[in-house]
C-alpha cells in the first residue's frame, strides 16, 4: 500500500494537490471516485501516495462527513500511515464536517492542523482570516458563489459551523519565529485539549516552518489545506518511502556562510549526509601538497561507499571561518586569488573522485559563489545545459563537453534559500 494519502473534496483540487507531489519527483495517482478505492488498493504499491476524490464540497455536511470518514477508514485499514485533507483554497464546502470525518476515522489521538494558505495563488491567512490577493475572502466573488458561498473570512468560524470540537490558533507572530516556536505553541494547544488547530501563514517559508514544527513535535496529526502544507508535511513524514537510498549525490560546498552551515546540518539530519571538513588555513599553507590531496581523495572515496549523500565543505563551525583579506595580505595575494585556491582545490578533489567512479551517482550539488566555475573548469566542461529551477536562485542542469558530459548538477549560492535549501537541491537530484 502507498504510505500516504490525501482525501480531497473535488477532482480538480485532487489533481492540483497531486501535482505538488509530482514536482518533488514522486509517483502519485488520483482516485477519481472514492467508491472505486477498494478495487484500487491492489495497485497502490506502485505509487508513493494517493489523492482520493470524495465529491464532497457541494453536498450536505452529514453526507460529506460520512464519505470522508469511510474513505479515511479504508485507507487506514489498508496500511496508509500519513494523511492530508485537501480543502478548497477559498474555504468553500464542508470544512468542519470533513475534518470531523477524518478525526473520527483516525482516532482520538489525532489532531487536525489547518493551514489554509496557498501563497503562490495569492491565498494567505493572517489573524485567522483568509485573504485572497489581499482581500477578505467573503468580499470576493466567492462570497456570492451560487452553490457554496463563503460569508465570513474567519477560518475558525467556518469550521465551527459544522464542528463543535475544541479549536486552537497559532498566530503569525509565533509562525515567523520559526519551527521551534511553532512546535512549543502547538504542543501547548494540544495540552489544552484542542483537536483542531488553525495556523497563520503568508509565505511558502511559513508553510515549511509549520511542517517542520509538526514533524519535530512527533505528534499524530493530519494536514488540512489546499495543497502546499500537505505536500510539505507528508514528504517529511513519509520520506523513507521515496527510495532515495537508490542513488548518490556528491556535495561540494565552497561557501563559509552561516546559512550554508545550517543547510548542510539539516541535510545531515535528513539524509545522514557525511562530509570531509577542509581546514582552509592548512590548505592555504600546503596548497601544493600532493600527499594531503591524495589523502582527502581516498577519504572521500570511502565516504562515497558509506553514504548516499557525501562531500566536501569548508567552515563547519563559525570559528573555522577565515578572514580572506587577512590571509591574502599574509601571503602577498589578492582575496580573489585566495578564494580561487580554495575553490580550485575542492573542484580538483571532486574531479578525481568522479574519475574513480561512483556507482549510481545522481549528480553533484555545488554551493558557493565561484564553486561552479571552478568545478566546470576542473572538469573541462564547455557549458551547462539548463533544465529547470529547483528553488529561486538554484538551477538544475547537465554539463556539456569535457570528461563528465551529461553529468547532472544543481548550483546554488551560499546565501540562497532557507534552512532546507541544500536538502531540496539534493532531493531534486535524487528524484530526477
Amino acid at each position: 500500500m502507498a504510505k500516504w494519502a490525501v482525501v480531497a473534496d473535488d477532482l480538480t483540487g485532487s489533481n492540483a494537490t497531486g501535482v505538488l507531489f509530482v514536482k518533488k519527483g514522486l509517483k502519485v495517482v488520483t482516485v477519481v471516485n472514492y467508491q472505486m478505492l477498494p478495487e484500487l488498493v491492489s495497485i497502490t504499491p506502485n505509487y508513493h501516495g494517493l489523492i482520493v476524490n470524495t465529491f464532497s464540497r457541494g453536498i450536505s455536511p452529514d453526507e460529506a462527513r460520512k464519505r470522508v470518514e469511510e474513505t479515511a477508514t479504508i485507507l487506514r485499514k489498508a496500511g496508509v500511515s500519513y494523511f492530508g485533507k485537501r480543502i478548497d483554497s477559498t474555504a468553500r464546502g464542508n470544512l468542519g464536517a470533513e475534518i470531523e470525518g477524518m478525526l473520527s476515522a483516525l482516532g482520538p489521538e489525532y489532531i487536525a492542523v489547518v493551514v489554509p494558505a496557498y501563497p503562490a495563488s495569492g491565498r494567505i491567512v493572517v489573524g485567522g482570516y483568509l485573504l485572497v490577493n489581499g482581500v477578505p475572502v467573503e468580499r470576493t466573488e466567492v462570497g456570492r458563489d451560487p452553490k457554496t458561498p463563503v460569508d465570513t473570512s474567519e477560518v475558525s468560524s467556518i469550521i465551527a459551523r459544522q464542528s463543535s470540537l475544541p479549536q486552537g490558533f497559532i498566530p503569525l507572530k509565533i509562525v515567523v519565529r520559526g519551527p521551534e516556536a511553532i512546535k512549543a505553541e502547538l504542543l501547548g494547544e494540544i495540552a489544552r485539549g484542542r483537536r483542531i488547530i488553525v495556523v497563520d501563514a503568508v509565505s511558502d517559508q511559513d508553510i515549511e516552518s509549520i511542517a517542520e514544527a509538526v514533524f519535530r513535535a512527533g505528534i499524530k496529526a493530519f494536514a488540512v489545506d489546499p495543497g502546499p502544507f500537505s505536500s510539505a508535511l507528508l514528504t517529511k513524514w513519509a520520506g523513507s518511502s521515496f527510495n532515495v537510498e537508490q542513488g548518490k549525490v556528491l556535495v561540494v560546498s565552497g561557501s563559509a556562510s552561516s546559512l550554508t552551515r545550517v543547510q548542510l546540518g539539516y541535510l545531515g539530519e535528513k539524509y545522514g549526509a557525511s562530509f570531509i571538513n577542509i581546514d582552509v588555513r592548512q590548505l592555504l599553507n600546503n596548497s601544493q601538497s600532493l600527499d594531503m590531496e591524495k589523502a582527502i581523495i581516498n577519504r572521500l572515496k570511502v565516504l562515497s561507499r558509506e553514504s548516499n549523500v557525501f562531500g566536501l565543505r569548508v567552515a563547519e563551525k563559525e570559528d573555522m571561518v577565515l578572514n580572506l583579506e587577512t590571509e591574502a595580505r599574509a601571503r602577498g595575494l589578492s582575496t580573489e586569488e585566495v578564494s580561487s585556491l580554495i575553490t580550485t582545490f575542492l573542484a580538483r578533489i571532486a574531479r578525481e573522485v568522479l574519475r574513480l567512479g561512483i556507482p549510481n551517482l545522481k549528480g553533484v550539488y555545488l554551493t558557493g559563489g565561484d564553486m561552479t566555475v571552478a568545478f566546470c573548469e576542473a572538469c573541462h566542461a564547455e557549458g551547462i545545459e539548463l533544465k529547470g529551477e529547483v528553488l529561486p536562485l538554484a538551477a538544475y542542469g547537465v554539463l556539456i563537453g569535457g570528461e563528465f558530459a551529461g553529468l547532472p548538477i544543481v548550483t546554488k549560492g551560499g546565501l540562497v534559500g532557507g534552512p532546507e535549501g541544500a536538502f531540496k537541491c539534493v532531493e531534486y537530484l535524487l528524484k530526477t
